[in-house]
């Protein structure tokens, strides 16, 4: 269901028959089909209606991700709000992904990473404009993550944990539909990655985060609200990227002394329904 009072306008594109999906297309500001892929249809469909420059930020989500559509919102606010330039939210915890840098960790409100994935980034209209071209250049979308932070460059990319969504179908690349169809218009997705990334002199690394961000309580008589605290994060997390040892990193990074990181303002306004601990960012509707 969408949420009625909403900050965003929604574009959907179609590849199933029709009715599937019925409500989704009638509460769309613009229905689309086509195109060999996600990012290769945004692409035609962002050239075709020239509305590449007219959004503070664009979404681009996944058909198989769950989550409350009224968090949607609330999300698009905090990452405006934090300046980040390609950002996604936390995957639950019992979501499918490659990447265990992607996963929730508790206590944080938001991490800056070394990149994020092709299932549900967020990209401000500056990022898109430095982006774009590479939609159109990797039909399976492999290698995009990889080389988006490189062209966008700074650390104005990152995971916000204070926003969950679960990614609810395991990749399966031998059988699965989307891999499938890959074969059957010649796409060697292994290929398509390492071009992109040759022609960008892009190195693929490990996916980490670089800095944490958390609300550090006060001592309980100082009467001086709670501060958002900063920590560089790093260590058994570059090293590895088993889960276990990456949760451990992050709980011993809290434990250090953090440094005190300004809230004021826009900033301050998006995170207070985490900090208050409302509803709108409990984990997403089953």
């Amino acid at each position: 269901m969408l949420h009625a009072e909403r900050n965003f306008d929604i574009a959907a594109r179609f590849y199933e028959e029709p009715g599937v999906n019925q409500g989704l297309a009638d509460g769309a500001e613009f229905v689309m089909s086509g195109g060999l892929s996600k990012f290769h249809a945004a692409a035609l469909f962002l050239d075709e209606t020239a509305l590449h420059s007219s959004y503070d930020g664009y979404f681009f989500l996944d058909g198989d991700l769950e989550f409350d559509p009224a968090q949607l919102n609330h999300f698009l606010s905090f990452a405006r709000a934090a300046q980040m330039d390609l950002a996604q939210p936390a995957l639950t915890r019992d979501s499918y992904s490659y990447w265990n840098m992607a996963y929730h960790q508790p206590g944080y409100v938001f991490r800056t990473t070394s990149f994020v994935e092709v299932m549900a980034p967020y990209l401000s209209r500056a990022a898109l404009a430095k982006t774009r071209e590479t939609f159109t250049r990797s039909i399976s979308t492999y290698g995009l993550d990889l080389v988006w932070p490189t062209l966008i460059g700074g650390n104005a990319v990152g995971v916000v944990d204070a926003f969950q969504i679960r990614h609810r179908e395991r990749v399966d690349h031998r059988s699965g539909r989307f891999y499938n169809y890959l074969k059957s218009i010649g796409v060697d997705l292994d290929e398509e990655e390492r071009r992109l990334l040759a022609d960008y002199g892009v190195v693929a690394e490990r996916a980490h985060s670089r800095t944490g961000y958390f609300w550090k309580q006060p001592w309980p008589l100082s009467n001086q609200p709670p501060r958002l605290v900063s920590v560089t994060l790093g260590g058994p997390e570059k090293r590895s990227t088993k889960r276990f040892l990456i949760d451990s990193a992050m709980r011993l990074a809290r434990l250090r002394p953090g440094r005190g990181e300004r809230s004021e303002g826009q900033l301050e306004i998006a995170i207070a329904p985490y900090l208050a601990g409302s509803s709108i960012f409990s984990s997403p509707v089953e």
